[in-house]
Parts: structure tokens; C-alpha cells; sequence
């Protein structure tokens, strides 16, 4: 996956070796290139100045400061297996996980601004095998 953040980046993550990428998107000339203490990196969201990296084999998605690039906390994943993409709603107060293991959307409510963080509200089965990401529609 690829986000665009504040700051105008195109930016990615990269499964092996783990590296959180940001790229000038005129160009695609590497801006940084960041070591993420996971293996295996699946995914990358970005909501309210912070990246949020799901890998394949840890249980937690580190909260990445958009600015400084430092981790600012650490989100427990219940209930995923396989993440593949996030998704944020209301303005950053819900956040949804696809679990492709299990193939269901994961949902989170945020319950802490300061520091960041989303505690496990429910799972929702999905009707296919797979779920690889969430994409608005209007």
C-alpha cells in the first residue's frame, strides 16, 4: 500500500527488509528511508500527523510521528491475523484492519489522543476469502 501524507510524501512500506520508505511524488527521488523494528511489514495507514504499520507477525501496529519519525506508541492487534490494510473513520476516532487470515474487517475505537491509542471494539466477517484493503465510497 501507498499513502499520501501532510507533508506531501508518497509513502511505503517495504516487507523485507523492513523499512518504512518517503518519496518525493513529482520524482519518486527517496526522501527517507526508516528501519521498523517489526519483520515483515503488510501495511501502512496515516491519520492526524502519524504513520500506523501493520506487519504480517506481530500482534501490535507501532504509531509512527509523522515529523520527528519516532514511535509514539504501540496499538495491541486483537482479533487480526494477516493484516493487508487500515482505514480510518469520523475524523480519526474508528480505525479498521483487514484481516486477511481470517477474513474480517477489524474495528477499533480510539480511545486515548494523548498518547494515541485504539482499543478492540468488534470483528466483522466478510462474505470472501482474502480482504486486501478498505476504500472509500461516497
Amino acid at each position: 500500500e501507498m499513502i499520501i501524507d501532510d507533508h506531501g510524501y508518497l509513502v511505503t512500506v517495504e516487507m523485507s527488509p523492513n523499512f518504512l520508505h518517503r518519496f518525493d511524488p513529482k520524482n519518486l527521488t527517496t526522501i527517507t528511508r526508516i528501519a521498523i523494528p517489526n519483520a515483515n511489514e503488510m501495511s501502512i495507514g496515516y491519520n492526524q500527523g502519524a504513520y500506523y504499520i501493520a506487519p504480517n507477525n506481530q500482534n501490535f501496529i507501532p504509531i509512527i510521528e509523522s515529523q520527528n519519525l519516532t514511535i509514539i506508541n504501540n496499538i495491541t492487534m486483537t482479533g487480526v491475523s494477516g493484516p493487508r490494510g487500515i482505514m480510518f473513520l469520523n475524523n480519526g476516532s474508528t480505525m479498521i484492519v483487514t484481516s486477511n487470515s481470517n477474513n474480517s474487517l477489524v474495528f477499533y475505537n480510539r480511545t486515548s489522543l494523548a498518547p494515541v491509542m485504539y482499543k478492540f471494539a468488534f470483528s466483522q466477517p466478510v462474505h470472501y476469502a482474502g480482504p486486501q484493503s478498505e476504500k472509500y465510497i461516497t
